[in-house]
């Protein structure tokens, strides 16, 4: 296992690598950090799951994790975040990978899909959407309580306990730069950029997050995409039925690897 730092213009993002195989960039979520793709009790654990077959990069997105917080809402545009992932590549020395993330991981999936496709072989999008909103996030006056309060939301969120790596990140994390990526809030029109996009694409959603028709229609508009709908919300542990659908797509689009 490689622990080093990215570089991209200043800003220190920190990544991980394990396991064996094609390349698989893994992007967390809003809050967390690259440890929450593996879990004690197997429901999140997506690192546990894949590694034996892919080379997973686990990296923390700015503003989270061991990466760098900056304070300026400026250096959270989406393009900025998307080039967080280039730079990881590129430290690496990679062309090219494979791209799997939920929520503000998945939005900067289309980021990439739509401005950077060329860098990957294949996008797993889950809880995101490519469509515009300049709708403030309402999770904002809940951060500004602190850690606790975020905690009790994501517990009820998920009808019980966090895993307990969940709540150290939640514990640790930098609320005021949170705070400032939240608030930037940036929607870059990408639906019209959509029917472009010539990289596979395996979209998924609960039919309970409010995301779900975003997603659902940005399937719609890639032309190589699939569209998967399951049942529940944001934070329903979907791994252990999404598991066999994604394994079966990455196998695919890595047979198509030339």
């Amino acid at each position: 296992m490689t622990m080093p730092y990215a570089n991209n213009g200043g800003i220190k993002i920190y990544y991980e690598v394990v396991g064996k195989g094609q390349p698989l960039v893994l992007h967390h979520g809003f809050t967390l950090d690259h440890t929450s793709w593996s879990d004690v009790s197997k429901e999140w654990d997506w690192a546990g799951a894949l590694k034996d077959n892919f080379t997973l990069i686990l990296m923390d997105s700015r503003g989270h994790g061991a990466s760098d917080k900056p304070h300026d809402p400026m250096e959270y545009q989406g393009m900025k975040q998307a080039s967080d992932v280039i730079a990881v590549l590129d430290d690496l020395g990679l062309a090219k990978a494979h791209f799997l993330g939920y929520s503000m991981g998945g939005g900067i999936g289309f980021v990439l899909a739509c401005y950077m496709p060329q860098r990957f072989y294949s996008f797993v999008l889950g809880g995101a959407s490519a469509e515009d909103s300049n709708v403030p996030n309402p999770l904002i006056p809940i951060f500004k309580q602190g850690p606790d309060a975020v905690i009790a939301l994501f517990e009820g969120s998920m009808n019980g306990p966090l895993p307990p790596n969940w709540r150290d990140t939640l514990l640790a994390n930098d609320y005021e730069a949170l705070i400032t990526c939240a608030e930037f809030n940036e929607r870059m029109g990408m639906e019209a950029i959509l029917p472009s996009v010539n990289v596979p694409c395996l979209i998924f959603a609960g039919d309970e997050d409010g995301i779900y028709n975003g997603a659902k229609r940005a399937s719609e508009l890639i032309p190589n995409a699939t569209f998967i709908s399951l049942h529940g919300g944001h934070m329903t542990p979907y791994m252990p039925l999404i598991l066999p659908s994604v394994r079966k797509f990455l196998k695919k689009a890595g047979q198509e690897v030339k």
